[in-house]
């Protein structure tokens, strides 16, 4: 609950940006504000538990994914289209916590 809680705090002044510069696009890239953070909040989790049950299990794909996604965000505010793949990593999302790539349900 700590992360959120972090996660929350450093979304005010991205809400203050927002409301400031207000679009159609706005929902849209709190959307995918929210869904990166999650995405990555969960890759780190998962490479955490990981390396304390120390599993040889590699999950530098998913931690490159997440990158590309972080710098989805940094250009998010220039090109608001990128917002579209918020849908794509909640996909990813509810794909890594139902196939079973997810090791925090362990």
């Amino acid at each position: 609950k700590w992360a959120i809680m972090g996660g929350i705090i450093l979304l005010i002044p991205v809400t203050v940006f927002l409301a400031m510069n207000i679009s159609i696009w706005t929902p849209l890239q709190l959307l995918f504000y929210g869904s990166v953070f999650l995405y990555v909040y969960d890759v780190k989790i998962d490479k955490a538990i990981i390396v304390l049950g120390k599993k040889l299990v590699k999950t530098d794909l998913d931690e490159a994914n997440g990158i590309l996604f972080l710098g989805g965000v940094f250009f998010s505010w220039k090109y608001p289209i990128i917002s579209l793949c918020s849908f794509l990593i909640i996909w990813l999302l509810f794909r890594r916590r139902n196939v079973g790539t997810s090791y925090s349900t362990d």
